[in-house]
C-alpha cells in the first residue's frame, strides 16, 4: 500500500481493461457509487471531483530521461550530457575541438553536487582552449543537482546553443546563461542556487601547523590545477614540552614511494626550509600533530579551503588522497 499527497488542482487518472463492471467509484460521505468504464480522468476541485477529457500534458521537467546540448562556434556540439534518472547515471561526452576561439575565458561548465555539497564532477569549458574528447559517467541520484553555464545562452541569435530535451515527450526548452536543477522523485526541479561546496572541495588549499604559544612552525599550500605543494618550515623550536615527534608531513604516490617526509621534533631547533613538491591526482598526503585533538590547542592542525573559505580541524592524524574533485579523506 503506498499514501501520496493529492491536492485541490491535481488530477487523477484510472484505467481498467474490464471496467464496465469491475471498475466503481464511492462517494464516502453519501455512499453513491458508479462504475466508470474502460477510463475516467478527474481534476480535483473545491466542491470534489470534475471529470475531465484529458489529462495535462507532461512538462519538460518531468520524466527520468533529459538530454543537454552546450554547442560552440558554428553550432558546433562541443557537449552533450544524457541522464537516466531510472539508472541513476548521467553520461557526459565532450567533443574535441575549440570551442569558440573569441572567448578566452569560460565559455561553458557542467557541475554536479549531492545535497551535502559534494562536488561530485565539475568540468569548465574554455572557449579558445583545444578541448579534448571525453566520456565519463557520474552517479546522479535524487536529491542530487545539476548546473549548467553558456556565455552565449542569453544572445538572441545563440541561445540555441544551450538546450534542454526531455527524451520522453520530446519538450526542449533553451536555458539560458545558467540553469540549476535538483533531481525530484518526478523528475527536475528549477533551483534558484546549488548547495554551497566543502572545505575538501576545489583545487587550492592550505594547511597550518602551530606549536608553543600558537606560533605557526608549517605551512603549506597546494593548488591542485599546477599540480605544485609549496611548503615552508618557519625556523625555531617547535615546542619545548615534547621531546619526540611534534608534528609530522609526508607525501606519497599510488605506488607508494614517498616524494616527502618531514618530521618535526618539539624540543628541537628546526631550520626555516622552503620546498615544492609534485603532487598529482592519486597522491596522498598526510599530516600529523600531536595536540591535534586537545580541546584547546586543536587549532594549531587545520586545512582552509582557499577558494571558498571554509576550514576544518585535523585532529591527531589525517589523510587526504588528491582526487579529480578536490580532496577525500583516507584516515
Amino acid at each position: 500500500s503506498q499514501k501520496f499527497p493529492v491536492k485541490v488542482g491535481d488530477y487523477i487518472e484510472l484505467t481498467h481493461l474490464e471496467g464496465v463492471h469491475r471498475a466503481t467509484l464511492t462517494n464516502v460521505d453519501n455512499s453513491k457509487q458508479e462504475s466508470f468504464g474502460k477510463k475516467v480522468m478527474y481534476e480535483v476541485t473545491k466542491e470534489g471531483l470534475k471529470k475531465v477529457e484529458k489529462m495535462p500534458e507532461a512538462t519538460i521537467l518531468e520524466g527520468n530521461k533529459f538530454a543537454w546540448s552546450l554547442k560552440g562556434y558554428s553550432d558546433r556540439e562541443i557537449a552533450k550530457v544524457d541522464y537516466d534518472k531510472t539508472v541513476e547515471e548521467m553520461k557526459v561526452k565532450l567533443e574535441a575541438g575549440v570551442p569558440h576561439s573569441y572567448f578566452a575565458s569560460t565559455y561553458a561548465s557542467i557541475k554536479v553536487q549531492n545535497s551535502s555539497g559534494n562536488v561530485l564532477y565539475n568540468k569548465e569549458i574554455v572557449g579558445n582552449k583545444q578541448q579534448n574528447a571525453e566520456n565519463q559517467t557520474v552517479p546522479v541520484k535524487v536529491g542530487d543537482y545539476i548546473e549548467f553555464i553558456h556565455i552565449e545562452g542569453e544572445a538572441t541569435k545563440e541561445k540555441t546553443r544551450a538546450t534542454l530535451t526531455n527524451l520522453e515527450n520530446n519538450k526542449n526548452e533553451t536555458i539560458g546563461k545558467t540553469a540549476r536543477y535538483q533531481v525530484t522523485k518526478e523528475g527536475l526541479k528549477k533551483v534558484e542556487k546549488m548547495p554551497e561546496t566543502t572545505v575538501l572541495d576545489g583545487n587550492q588549499f592550505a594547511w597550518s601547523l602551530k606549536g608553543y604559544n600558537d606560533r605557526e612552525i608549517a605551512k603549506i599550500e597546494y593548488n591542485k590545477a599546477t599540480e605544485k605543494m609549496q611548503l615552508k618550515l618557519e625556523a625555531g623550536i617547535p615546542h619545548s614540552y615534547f621531546s619526540n615527534t611534534y608534528a609530522s608531513i609526508k607525501v606519497q604516490n599510488l605506488s607508494g614511494n614517498i616524494l616527502y617526509n618531514k618530521e618535526i621534533i618539539g624540543n628541537r631547533q628546526q631550520d626555516a626550509e622552503s620546498q615544492t613538491v609534485s603532487v598529482k591526482v592519486g597522491d596522498c598526503i598526510e599530516f600529523t600533530h600531536i595536540e591535534g585533538e586537545t580541546q584547546k590547542e586543536k587549532t594549531r592542525a587545520t586545512l582552509t579551503n582557499l577558494e571558498n573559505s571554509k576550514q576544518e580541524y585535523m585532529g591527531k592524524k589525517r589523510i587526504y588522497q588528491v582526487t579529480s574533485m578536490g580532496l577525500l579523506i583516507k584516515s
